[in-house]
């Protein structure tokens, strides 16, 4: 069996959405000034790199993060691979012969390579409106993307509005650079945050 880490590593130079605090690592404490151990403190916002979003990121009466079923985080998942498209809508995915009852659809792109980046790229990858109606009216319950949100940068709130309102599951900030299309066993587990819109996780394929 063949494990594939698809998070992107934190680090204080990862690309971060505007007006973002990002991620900062500091050793508070470390052996070699003394200490018994090392203690490091970070402070982050809960939308860097890999994580999920919650229904409450974006509506009021929404889900909070504690409280998405990890069975809706572990199962099945197809990668698939629409590389050299511009903006996933529902005409990519019409075409993209996404096998039969997938439920949970990770979508691979060019933003893999904007990672490599410090800065944040408003140009990267997304779904439009029609794209995630398209997600929604075929059964999805979770979408995942290798950038730092699933929607295209002019319709954020809108798409994430479709999805959320329908309890689809969205993760972001993946780097699908290794997979290549097909299907994979996905585990995908946040950090246990109570009341919280989103948080950070690690997430993993495990080839079938």
């Amino acid at each position: 069996m063949t494990i594939i880490d698809i998070s992107v590593p934190l680090t204080n130079k990862i690309p971060i959405w505007p007006g973002s605090n990002g991620f900062s690592q500091i050793q508070k404490k470390s052996i070699n000034d003394g200490y018994q151990s090392n203690v490091t403190l970070i402070d982050m916002d809960i939308h860097v790199g890999t994580h999920i979003d919650a229904p409450f990121h974006f509506l009021m009466d929404g889900k909070t993060i504690e409280e998405i079923s990890l069975d809706d985080l572990c199962g099945d998942a197809f990668v698939l691979d629409v590389k050299n498209e511009a903006t996933i809508s529902e005409t990519v995915l019409k075409e993209a012969n996404i096998p039969q009852n997938t439920i949970k659809l990770l979508i691979k792109t060019d933003n893999g390579s904007w990672w490599k980046q410090s800065y944040f790229n408003q140009c990267y990858v997304g779904l439009n409106t029609s794209g995630a109606r398209w997600l929604v009216d075929h059964g999805i319950k979770l979408v995942g993307i290798d950038y730092l949100s699933v929607s295209i940068f002019d319709e954020i709130h809108d798409v994430h509005k479709i999805l959320l309102k329908e309890d689809v599951v969205i993760i972001e900030g993946l780097d699908l650079t290794e997979p290549k299309q097909g299907m994979y066993e996905l585990s995908c587990l946040p950090l246990k945050i109570l009341n919280a819109d989103g948080a950070p996780a690690r997430a993993i394929l495990k080839s079938l």
